[in-house]
């Protein structure tokens, strides 16, 4: 019977044991299984953020791209709104020159009708003209014949 309760004794022993030495092994494989897990989640979700990433630098990308050409397109505008700018500016010159030369032909043109109206006759017919304002003397013509002093000579009998 001692080898009967021995091999009881040590059967239980080996069970205790192994199911203790198991049960470790199982916890310490469980706890490795769990920290991988966790790694995995880790490494996805990083791999995520980085093709997050990828995907927005690209959109950025895109964006600066369709900005630049955008920017020459409007950069070409400017170019040809500021010839048309100067063009315009030098017919806008050209036509102020032809303005100027006009009103300068205009400006003579109404000095010789101001002198010709200063000098404009009062008495129409007469050989004795006059100009119409009252100027000094009159000038007669060079027989001296003075249109007043026939005048005198009838009204007065001498």
């Amino acid at each position: 019977m001692s080898e009967i309760l021995q091999l009881v004794i040590t059967s239980l022993i080996s069970i205790i044991g192994t199911g203790g030495i198991g049960s470790i092994f199982y916890f310490k494989l469980q706890k490795r299984a769990k920290e991988a897990e966790v790694k995995a989640v880790e490494v996805d979700v990083k791999t995520k953020e980085i093709t997050n990433l990828s995907a927005s630098n690209e959109e950025w990308i895109k964006l600066y791209n369709n900005c630049f050409a955008e920017k020459e397109k409007l950069r070409e505008l400017v170019l040809i709104m500021s010839d048309k700018i100067t063009e315009s500016q030098k017919q806008k010159d050209s036509a102020w020159e032809k303005y100027s030369d006009c009103r300068t032909e205009s400006n003579k043109k109404d000095l010789v009708i101001s002198e010709l109206n200063w000098y404009r006759c009062e008495v129409n017919g007469c050989p004795y003209r006059r100009p119409p304002r009252k100027y000094g003397e009159i000038d007669f013509p060079k027989d001296g014949v003075v249109p007043d002093d026939d005048q005198e000579h009838d009204s007065n009998p001498e």
